[in-house]
């Protein structure tokens, strides 16, 4: 590394002399002539090697120019390029591409089972969406604003496709309505005669998404920061995902005044300062504190949301993510033995159309989402990351489970699978495009009576899906 590399012979000779004169061992009986003569020696010495140096030198670099020349030079200018430069013989060659592995989402995690029984088809009800308790069937806890109608279309094509008893329109039992997972009672179903199915989205994508399509499309809210930051602050918007999908109760033994008395003693304060803080401490300490308590009351003393995430994986079967929602669907083909057409879909109502509203407002627009650079900073705040602490970790353990069941299941075959599925899944949508109607058209006029829907809005492509041939 310390090599110079001269280029001129004046340079070359003046150098050798320097160092030979400086280096060398003094002659006590020696005269000046010996020095010159010896420094001359060393120059010519070093002239030559300089030479023939140069001359390799440069006969390598030609090499190395041919090499640029085939398509190497970007990479060379490129610092990100997996190139190394050889010290010794000036080459550019290949380095070896490292494989590494990103690191996980979460340490909570589930490697999701494949579902060792017959297929949960048991005699349903003749009608659709119910909200009664279920303890088996095809159970789908579907929280809001996650893109659910989507898998919901699935879930009730499954209900009609695996009924033996579609003759006298009895369908699969199931579930695919809102509410939560303590509302239908999921924590007493039966493990081997139910399939459990859960949903996530990205905390914070979702809660944009409410706000534009409750506030603003259907209330005619304004979405200025200030009605945006609101909204979020009134709405129970405190990790909305996992008091959704979660099917145990943490406080059946407490009373809510016990629970008061311990919430109290937790934070160091009294009853008469909580309320002092409430009236008049500054919008974001008193919103803080109250969600605190929102959220004591729901779990009580001793629980964490590390327990909640990793009880909520104990008590589903599948949790799906919408951002990955192919690669979640092809899981879910593997755990349940599916065929490829039973997890084919239409993409459901988004921002840009008409979405079912009020007898007042039949059919409103969904007005696209934004985010202006103030709601920006505050979804990057210590209120807002608190407000969904509970959400995020139960969302990047979902990932990672995702990440390590594909992984069990082999993933070769699953990118296989994947890729399969998304090649027929392009076909079948090109077949269904112009033959979708919900109960609002493409202009926004409510058509109660010319729909392909099984029910309302939901499973509106399932006759183009049926009839579709691959």
């Amino acid at each position: 590394d310390s090599t110079i590399i001269l280029t001129q012979p004046v340079p070359k000779c003046i150098v050798g002399c320097y160092y030979t004169i400086k280096q060398m061992p003094r002659i006590r009986n020696g005269s000046v002539g010996s020095y010159v003569l010896v420094a001359l020696l060393s120059a010519m010495v070093t002239w030559s090697f300089s030479s023939l140096a140069s001359s390799l030198l440069m006969e390598s670099s030609r090499e190395d120019m041919m090499l640029l020349d085939s398509g190497r030079i970007d990479r060379m200018l490129d610092p990100s390029s997996p190139v190394i430069v050889d010290k010794q013989a000036t080459r550019v060659r290949d380095r070896p591409k490292q494989q590494h592995q990103p690191p996980p989402r979460s340490d909570i995690y589930r490697k999701w089972s494949i579902f060792n029984h017959p297929f949960p088809c048991y005699p349903g009800s003749i009608y659709l969406m119910s909200t009664k308790p279920a303890h088996k069937g095809i159970l789908f806890q579907r929280p809001m604003k996650v893109g659910s109608t989507t898998m919901v279309g699935i879930i009730l094509r499954l209900a009609h496709s695996k009924s033996p008893w579609m003759d006298r329109n009895i369908k699969c039992e199931h579930r695919t309505n809102h509410g939560t997972a303590l509302s239908y009672d999921y924590g007493n179903r039966d493990r081997s005669q139910s399939f459990l199915l859960g949903l996530v989205r990205d905390p914070t994508k979702r809660a944009i998404s409410e706000f534009f399509h409750f506030g603003v499309s259907a209330n005619d809210i304004s979405p200025t920061d200030g009605e945006f930051k609101a909204y979020l602050r009134v709405k129970k918007t405190m990790n909305y995902l996992m008091n959704d999908l979660r099917t145990r109760n943490y406080t059946d033994d407490y009373t809510e005044e016990l629970l008061e008395d311990l919430f109290y003693e937790m934070k160091g304060i009294t009853n008469d300062e909580y309320e002092r803080i409430m009236e008049n401490a500054p919008m974001q300490e008193s919103m803080l504190l109250r969600r605190d308590w929102e959220e004591f009351l729901q779990h009580g003393p001793g629980v964490d949301h590390a327990k909640v995430v990793r009880d909520i994986l104990k008590d589903y079967d599948f949790i799906a993510v919408t951002e990955r929602l192919d690669e979640s669907l092809v899981v879910m083909q593997m755990l349940l033995n599916l065929s490829t057409r039973d997890i084919l879909y239409n993409r459901a109502r988004s921002s840009g159309s008409f979405s079912v509203g009020t007898k007042k407002k039949p059919c409103h627009y969904i007005v696209p989402s934004f985010v202006s650079p103030r709601m920006a900073e505050y979804f990057e705040s210590e209120e807002w990351k608190r407000t969904i602490q509970g959400d995020q970790l139960l969302y990047d353990s979902v990932n990672e489970s995702l990440d390590r069941t594909i992984d069990a299941l082999g993933r070769d075959l699953f990118t296989e699978k994947l890729k399969e599925f998304r090649a027929i899944l392009e076909k079948a949508q090109a077949h269904c495009k112009g033959r979708v109607r919900t109960l609002c058209s493409e202009g926004g006029e409510r058509q109660d009576s010319d729909t392909t829907c099984y029910i309302w809005g939901e499973g509106c492509d399932y006759e183009c899906l049926n009839d579709f041939v691959f």
